[in-house]
């Protein structure tokens, strides 16, 4: 099958693809961040459906900003185009998981003597031995990414601005705005007034970078109860006065 769109693994084992990769499959006319700010609209979470990072464009010379997205997100923003280019992607992916738990399937016969047998049971017990050491090794880690993906203590941006009617990109650009946070080495850092009130934590999720394949991390906000109590009291009148504006404006 022809590769169209590269697919990689996560530390985590999950498929995952590039959102530049994907966009310049598909084809948009629009830029590549306004076209994925577009896509975070339909509710895909940060650190779980996509984390940030950089590539570097050889021809520009420059860094650019991309997604590491899983290939669940994929699927979805490839049926959303509604295009053909759209359709060939989903399918491709769909093709790509039917391979991938096809050749994962192991095949297993019957002992025909009583050697077999044993040999086989004895293949069994080393497998399970090394699963059970492996587990043992990987247990910490996924503990870890458990607990900064799923603590009902903290919340990240999407999902603070899910509440708020926006997407993460309009609620990080307002608290820039507002001088509440600023970005610094592709992460955003809140101000010194900020810091130390219990408003939000540093987090670090790990990635495999696509141009090198090495394993990095990239550090990203996420938020208390208090930091998100904090946003919704500081943003409310400010979301009101736009919403009364637009209204006077309609009528």
């Amino acid at each position: 099958m022809q590769e169209l769109i590269q697919i990689g693994k996560s530390t985590g084992g999950r498929d995952i693809v590039s959102a530049r990769d994907l966009y310049q499959f598909l084809g948009p006319s629009e830029r590549f961040n306004n076209w994925f700010d577009r896509q975070l609209g339909y509710g895909f979470i940060e650190g779980t459906d996509y984390v940030g990072c950089k590539v570097f464009n050889t021809l520009a010379r420059q860094e650019l900003d991309d997604f590491v997205i899983t290939i669940e997100m994929a699927k979805e923003i490839s049926m959303i185009q509604r295009s053909e280019r759209g359709k060939q992607a989903r399918q491709y992916f769909i093709a790509c998981e039917q391979r991938l738990r096809e050749n994962a399937q192991p095949v297993y016969s019957l002992p025909t003597t009583h050697a077999e047998a044993l040999r086989q049971l004895a293949e069994k017990v080393e497998s399970e031995e090394r699963l059970l050491k492996e587990n043992a090794e990987l247990r910490p880690k996924a503990a870890y990414t458990d607990m900064v993906l799923s603590s009902v203590d903290e919340w990240t941006t999407t999902t603070i601005a899910k509440g708020l009617g926006l997407s993460a990109i309009q609620l990080n650009n307002l608290l820039c705005q507002m001088q509440v946070q600023y970005r610094h080495d592709g992460s955003f850092v809140l101000y010194a007034r900020y810091q130390n009130k219990g408003l939000a934590k540093q987090r670090t999720f790990p990635f495999i970078s696509r141009s090198t394949n090495e394993t990095r991390t990239r550090t990203y906000l996420v938020w208390t109860e208090t930091g998100k109590e904090f946003i919704h009291r500081l943003l409310n009148p400010v979301l009101k006065e736009f919403a009364e504006a637009a209204r006077q404006q309609a009528s």
